[in-house]
């Protein structure tokens, strides 16, 4: 009987180990999200770099400096670039595009 007592509490002190781990763990997550809302909400330099085909058939670079963005910014910048670029004319494909942020 004292076995099985034992291996009860055991069993027991066990799983509640296991609810307190994870609890940590969430906070430590809710933690990691508030800095990132922090850092997306910052002004870094954002840049936008298409390799393009214009209607002659030669390829070239274009560049868009979006100046100091935050990161939600820095995609409506280079959706707005990229309608530009097509309204010109040019040829791209989604492989074509790169866009840095800070």
């Amino acid at each position: 009987m004292r076995k099985l007592v034992f291996s009860a509490l055991a069993c027991v002190a066990f799983a509640g180990s296991g609810f307190a781990a994870n609890e940590v763990v969430k906070l430590r997550n809710i933690e990691e999200i508030k800095e990132l809302e922090i850092i997306e909400s910052s002004g870094k330099p954002c840049n936008v770099y298409v390799w393009v085909q214009t209607p002659d058939g030669k390829k070239e670079w274009r560049t868009g400096e979006g100046g100091s963005l935050s990161w939600d910014d820095c995609g409506s910048y280079k959706d707005k670039f990229l309608q530009g670029l097509r309204e010109e004319g040019l040829k791209f494909s989604d492989e074509d595009i790169s866009v840095t942020w800070g």
